[in-house]
């Protein structure tokens, strides 16, 4: 077939790198080109950090990491003084719009104390324990409450 005047073999060395003569030293001189930001041969390739190590990074990312279960703790710590404050708030209005029953409530629960206190100390786990501490709380309570 008539063509226009190139093989196919020279057209495509014309689409993949510039002109038509030196196809060998053009794909050399490309080659070169592309080897001079890579650095030393078998070396790792610099990071894109900034030229951290990987360790450094590690370290970095370690730190980012503790910083931030740090902060969830914190926030987690308000959440609950938030959650307890308003619990103490709505056991006062609670106390406000019926005393006998917070009266009633108490009486019951300085009766388990003091069954508390008749056991061995030593058997007693950590809420109970915790329930024996509160008793002079409560007996203000209910003093307050007069009933």
């Amino acid at each position: 077939g008539g063509g226009g005047g190139t093989s196919l073999a020279d057209r495509m060395r014309q689409e993949r790198g510039g002109g038509g003569g030196g196809g060998a030293a053009a794909g050399v001189a490309k080659a070169v080109k592309s080897a001079k930001g890579s650095g030393v041969v078998g070396m790792a390739p610099s990071s894109s950090e900034g030229g951290k190590t990987k360790s450094q990074i590690k370290r970095e990312k370690a730190k980012a990491a503790k910083e931030r279960a740090e902060k969830a703790a914190r926030e987690e710590e308000e959440r609950l003084a938030k959650a307890k404050e308003a619990e103490e708030k709505a056991r006062q209005e609670a106390n406000k719009a019926d005393p006998e029953k917070r009266a009633k409530k108490i009486r019951k629960a300085l009766k388990r104390i003091e069954e508390l206190k008749g056991k061995d100390p030593g058997e007693l786990d950590d809420d109970q324990r915790k329930k024996l501490e509160t008793e002079d709380e409560l007996r203000e309570e209910l003093a307050k409450l007069g009933v």
